[in-house]
């Protein structure tokens, strides 16, 4: 069998970017690999904030294990941590 491929994040970016849209949610299922799979991709900080809002929410209500549900996009938890660390100064 194949190794399991999940949809990247350049894939969710190119369909923002040639349909004009701020914010996508790629929700997908591998039948061979008996996997669903969510990716977010968000044009700007809040775009990727909430789109990644929306995914957690179908990923809970579609049953995705817990820990899975309350993850950010990377870019957001830098900016955050970068914010935090104004903040101290």
């Amino acid at each position: 069998m194949a190794e399991y491929v999940p949809v990247p994040i350049e894939a969710a970016k190119r369909i923002a970017e040639d349909y004009d849209k701020e914010q996508v949610i790629i929700i997908a299922y591998d039948d061979k690999h008996q996997l669903k799979h969510c990716t977010t991709y968000g044009k700007t900080l809040r775009d990727a904030a909430l789109a990644a809002a929306v995914g957690a929410h179908l990923k809970a209500w579609l049953g995705f294990p817990e820990e899975y549900c309350k993850v950010l996009p990377a870019r957001v938890l830098k900016a955050i941590e970068a914010f935090e660390a104004n903040e101290e100064k």
